[in-house]
């Protein structure tokens, strides 16, 4: 970071390919600059998805550490409450925030990460401390460092129709729009409902819809961005060695229990008195 000023007023983000140590590198750098880590993943905001998502070890704060300030933290959006809880990062002293936030029934959507991501920055930089935003979400990341005002209620006859379209489809029409696919990480460009919603958006925006959310939202914080650069190699040897872990039994048990866990809460809210 040669050159760049760190200040009360930093957001440092961490970008690189899949597999590239990007969270350990945040550690680090979170380590060195007296920082906390925010989730950018779309997948590890969900609870009870911790191994395939390369979740790593992602604990509650140990008592010694619960203090006055590092409390969870209380936010609405809307209707829904959702409550923060501060996590130690990988045994590193280092505290994470954005992890474990909803079930994995819950469509989080883009909007609400960037209302909380918000949160979380703020709160970080009160208690005089450096957010390091790092995970492979381009959608997420792209909506906290550029501020964008995101139109929160769908199109629902846009959205019926691209609810009929494969993956590929969905892929082609949002290459149409002119957006760059290769902005996503692999798991988003290949997930349907990431891209209906990234579809939604680059209609809403090139109709007009979005007119009044083009302005952006007032950020208070300058950004450093941070490059993960590793050798091909390095980085196809760490997805071979995720890659073995998702094929191990550990992994097998947690889908398991995750499975069942989703068919209670589905019997449970159809029958509820069963």
């Amino acid at each position: 970071m040669k050159g760049e000023q760190i200040n009360s007023k930093t957001l440092i983000v961490m970008g690189g390919p899949t597999a590239s140590g990007k969270t350990d590198l945040a550690i680090k750098v979170a380590q060195n600059f007296n920082g906390e880590i925010i989730n950018a993943d779309s997948m590890q905001v969900y609870q009870d998805m911790d191994i395939g998502t390369n979740k790593g070890h992602v604990h509650p704060l140990r008592s010694i550490w619960n203090d006055s300030q590092i409390k969870p933290i209380k936010d609405k959006i809307e209707d829904r409450e959702f409550v923060l809880k501060p996590y130690e990062i990988n045994n590193s002293g280092v505290i994470g925030w954005l992890f474990n936030i909803v079930k994995p029934d819950y469509n989080f959507t883009v909007s609400e990460y960037q209302k909380l991501a918000y949160t979380i920055i703020d709160s970080i930089h009160q208690r005089g401390k450096v957010p390091v935003l790092v995970g492979g979400t381009g959608l997420y990341i792209d909506a906290v460092i550029k501020g964008y005002r995101i139109h929160s209620r769908p199109d629902l006859k846009l959205r019926e129709k691209l609810n009929t379209l494969t993956v590929i489809e969905l892929q082609e029409e949002i290459k149409k729009l002119d957006y760059n696919l290769e902005k996503l990480n692999n798991s988003d460009r290949n997930n349907p409902r990431r891209l209906i919603r990234l579809a939604e958006k680059l209609f809403a925006d090139r109709n007009g819809k979005n007119k009044k959310n083009t302005n952006k939202v007032e950020k208070g914080f300058n950004v450093i961005f941070l490059y993960s650069d590793i050798e091909k190699e390095e980085i196809f040897s760490n997805i071979e060695k995720r890659a073995e872990l998702k094929r191990s039994k550990s992994f097998l048990h947690k889908g398991i229990r995750l499975k069942i866990k989703l068919y209670n809460q589905l019997a449970t809210s159809k029958f509820p008195n069963i």
